[in-house]
């Protein structure tokens, strides 16, 4: 009886370490997957330049090839382009500074 208990033991020990490095391996591909979702993400201030002077986040602002419709400014990526929202928080579109004016 006793070696049984101890063959369970020592198969139950083996079943947890191999989980625990299964485990650690999954926060490293959360952590991967989190970083390329966030990538294009950066606050207004490292924006570009250029960009940076004609429009910030929260401006109301209408897109010559979108039918003039009138969007937010919902946050710029790293390439400079305003990501667009309607008033209600519906996506448009990412948008480059030529194509925008003030609405």
């Amino acid at each position: 009886m006793n070696v049984i208990i101890s063959i369970f033991i020592i198969v139950f020990a083996i079943l947890q370490i191999i989980l625990f490095f299964k485990l650690w391996r999954a926060t490293n591909d959360i952590a991967k997957i989190k970083n390329e979702i966030c990538k294009g993400n950066i606050p207004v201030q490292n924006a570009t330049k250029a960009n940076q002077n004609k429009f910030a986040i929260g401006d109301l602002v209408a897109a010559t090839d979108n039918k003039n419709q009138t969007m937010l400014i919902s946050r710029i990526n790293n390439k400079g382009e305003y990501v667009c929202e309607t008033a209600s928080g519906e996506y448009v579109g990412v948008f480059s500074g030529d194509n925008l004016t003030k609405a």
